[in-house]
């Protein structure tokens, strides 16, 4: 004959989510907020770390291929910027070539020399101009750069490697500390529902040794708790990720409209994609850590 273990702790099948007793008790509520913030935090540094990773791949993108010649002030400045410019418009190296202005170099100084009018006027500001390089080949630009270095040797070029070098170093410190903090809280969440597994064991303690006497197998108490945390973890994990999500969106709509203020957010396919396996890795840890616990709190039980 078959044990039914509803009927033996008093209640009726249809009233009971659980074989055993666990929603008979409250406190829950602690470990679903926790484990909603915790959901937020992965996720938060999840999506941030893609974002700089695009950042810096955008940014990179863009300078990489790109030169900057920086001719000094003086009174040839203008006749050596004309040469220069006549040499890089018909060089098969570049792509594309723009002379900066004096009123576009003002521009650039304008953030540290502020907005008097004349300060910029009386200063030596060199002539500039951005080059955009093609296919990259590097003996057509070491004979660009030759070409360039002929017409005058007081001519200064800038490739941005050392900017980008700094750059890449700093998106990837970034992405490995995000990668560190994101197993920290897989940990913190692991022992986290593994002491309220192992809390509502020791809560039911009497009940789980009288189904060990009656014969249940350690498979169908497993079962039950790994059910009961399932439930906990799916709605803290559904708080957390709803929140996160929200959180997203306005930050996107404040992006869009304070420009001047934050930088332009925007949602990746990979920042996508991290919502469900980020979500869905937190749920395997949590259901990981109750089997775990309660095989070795069985262990335990006479």
């Amino acid at each position: 004959m078959k044990t039914s273990y509803p009927v033996l702790f008093g209640l009726p099948d249809k009233s009971r989510r659980f074989d055993l007793p666990l929603h008979t008790r409250l406190g829950t509520e602690f470990l679903v907020m926790l484990l909603a913030l915790m959901t937020s935090l992965c996720l938060l540094t999840a999506i941030g770390s893609l974002s700089l990773g695009h950042m810096a791949r955008g940014w990179q993108s863009n300078l990489e291929n790109s030169l900057t010649i920086e001719i000094p002030y003086g009174k040839d400045k203008d006749a050596t910027a004309t040469a220069v410019m006549d040499v890089v418009e018909d060089h098969p190296a570049v792509k594309a070539a723009e002379r900066m202005s004096d009123e576009d170099v003002s521009a650039l100084l304008k953030p540290w020399l502020g907005s008097i009018d004349g300060v910029a006027d009386s200063l030596p500001i060199p002539t500039l101009i951005t080059i955009q390089l093609g296919k990259s080949d590097p003996d057509k630009l070491d004979d660009l750069k030759k070409s360039i270095f002929n017409i005058s040797d007081k001519i200064s070029m800038d490739g941005h490697e050392e900017w980008l070098g700094d750059l890449r170093h700093l998106s990837h410190g970034v992405q490995f500390i995000g990668l560190i903090l994101m197993l920290f809280i897989s940990i913190v969440t692991y022992f986290t529902v593994s002491g309220a597994v192992r809390s509502r064991m020791a809560i039911h303690q009497t009940e789980l040794e009288l189904l060990h006497i009656m014969g249940a197998h350690d498979t169908y108490i497993r079962s039950q708790f790994q059910k009961y945390i399932l439930l906990l973890t799916g709605k803290g994990i559904a708080i957390g990720a709803a929140a996160t999500l929200v959180f997203l969106i306005l930050l996107y709509i404040a992006s869009t409209q304070f420009p001047a203020t934050l930088p332009k957010f925007t949602f990746h396919p990979t920042q996508l994609i991290a919502l469900p396996v980020v979500v869905g890795a937190l749920v395997l840890i949590s259901l990981q850590a109750a089997r775990h616990t309660v095989s070795h709190v069985l262990k335990e039980i006479p």
